[in-house]
């Protein structure tokens, strides 16, 4: 069964390459030309069509570079917090997927659902969950940190305090073209839960409960906060850096503690940072686990 699934994900990573890699614009189409010349949209845009130089494209033409879905990596989103790895078998691409998303799809309220293809409800709309899982695959990718947040923040802000309304997000918010930035279809949608996603990205945790392994790849240097979530679990990693008057000599300090809930642990590490666990320890709420390491 294994086999047969993998199986299946491989002849679905080269098929995404093959079918919807665009290689001239850098990015993946959120379909092929074929189906947007011939299939769904078919007549429905009067206006031409221009490759990704600017030549003007017939129906057909491999040069029309089809559009560019944002969110088109939202199960990169999911495979990363569960500690599945890349998806994709050329993480290059990813990284230049998601560059094109933010500068292509863009807007003061948040990244447009469709761009660059003919003309229908989601074009030049808002996909009320782009920003928060943009952020989440940059920062997994190992890119700019304070970026990857500014770029939530904005959509997330925009629902906090400007529209006023942040537990009734909306699936789509109009663009430009629509009606500025505001609700336009769908309401009390959970698309403001994926945010939560942010903080595996940056703690890098991964958990495998059935060996009592913890582990964390923090993306932000010390010192820092950072929660830690698990079924029944809440708590925090903090990291305090200290440097003493020889650098060499220099620390970092962790503290794993627990709000309440319960860890079984038989290895906790930190980068290449390991607690000293002896044999197994089960850590429990309102105790706390310390141990340091040299910079």
């Amino acid at each position: 069964f294994a086999a047969t699934c993998h199986d299946a994900f491989v002849k679905g990573q080269v098929a995404l390459d093959q079918y919807l890699w665009n290689e001239a614009a850098q990015y993946y189409n959120a379909y092929t030309v074929e189906e947007f010349d011939y299939k769904r949209y078919r007549n429905s845009t009067s206006r031409a069509v221009h490759g990704s130089n600017g030549e003007k494209c017939a129906p057909g033409d491999p040069l029309a570079p089809g559009a560019l879905m944002t969110d088109t990596f939202y199960a990169q989103v999911l495979a990363s917090s569960l500690g599945l790895g890349t998806l994709v078998q050329n993480e290059t691409r990813l990284r230049l997927h998601m560059k094109a998303e933010l500068k292509n799809n863009d807007s003061p309220w948040g990244l447009m659902a469709l761009t660059g293809g003919a003309n229908n409800v989601f074009t030049n709309s808002i996909w009320a969950l782009a920003n928060p899982n943009w952020a989440t695959t940059n920062i997994h990718l190992l890119e700019d940190v304070e970026l990857s947040l500014s770029v939530a923040q904005r959509a997330l802000d925009y629902w906090r305090s400007v529209l006023h309304d942040q537990w009734n997000i909306a699936g789509l918010l109009g663009g430009a073209l629509v009606n500025n930035g505001l609700p336009y279809i769908t309401s009390h949608y959970g698309f403001y839960m994926t945010a939560w996603h942010i903080v595996f990205a940056l703690s890098g945790q991964t958990a495998n409960m059935t060996e009592g392994s913890l582990t964390f790849a923090p993306k932000v240097p010390p010192p820092f906060m950072l929660p830690v979530m698990l079924p029944g679990v809440w708590g925090y990693l903090w990291a305090q850096e200290f440097a003493p008057k020889h650098p060499e000599a220099g620390y970092v300090q962790y503290t794993l503690g627990l709000n309440f809930g319960s860890i079984p642990l038989q290895s906790l590490n930190i980068g290449d940072c390991s607690a000293p666990i002896n044999g197994s320890h089960t850590l429990k709420a309102d105790e706390l686990m310390m141990w340091n390491c040299f910079l």
